[in-house]
């Protein structure tokens, strides 16, 4: 039983808690994260860390892809395109608009990408896709050296969590909450 007091309350610590973690404490909240798991990562830690971002961020521009949040948009609403064709366009529109805004907020809290291009995939007509540098230390990933890229994307962010001050609690289950 715990008795304890925290701003914000993440449930799991993979792809999404993590960076919801990390954000929380950049507002200056009190933040624990909870997970049942013994280890951090979800499903994300086993995958291959592929990124689909664009937009016309720095990686982008350094490679010479010329992208932009409304080319991201008009990409993922064609009609013409199977992965696009029944597209929330507000969904959509909120998604091209963060591209560049999330692949920042991964270089800043320690993600580290290949710089090499991957595509175009998808409905996408410009290359968009990114892989993850498998994280280093061989022990704190599943499966070395067999495409883990993940690992590099879930321990990064659970580092910068952890180095901002999130509490992350594993094998730990949540079962009630007072407000």
């Amino acid at each position: 039983m715990m008795d304890d007091t925290y701003d914000v309350v993440v449930v799991g610590a993979g792809v999404a808690g993590l960076p919801a973690a990390i954000t929380a404490r950049d507002h200056g909240a009190s933040v624990i994260v909870i997970d049942s798991n013994h280890d951090i990562g979800g499903r994300g830690i086993l995958s291959g860390g592929r990124l689909h971002l664009g937009g016309g961020h720095a990686l982008q521009q350094k490679l010479g892809v010329k992208d932009s949040a409304d080319k991201v948009f008009e990409d993922w609403i064609r009609h013409d395109h199977a992965d696009s064709r029944y597209s929330d366009r507000e969904l959509v529109r909120v998604f091209a608009d963060e591209n560049v805004p999330t692949f920042n907020f991964l270089l800043e809290n320690g993600v580290k990408l290949i710089e090499e291009l991957v595509g175009p995939e998808q409905s996408s007509t410009v290359p968009r896709t990114f892989l993850s540098v498998e994280w280093p230390i061989a022990s704190q990933v599943i499966a070395p050296r067999r495409q883990r890229n993940g690992s590099g994307i879930v321990r990064a962010l659970e580092a910068s969590a952890r180095q901002k001050g999130a509490r992350i609690l594993l094998e730990h289950r949540m079962t009630s909450l007072v407000r």
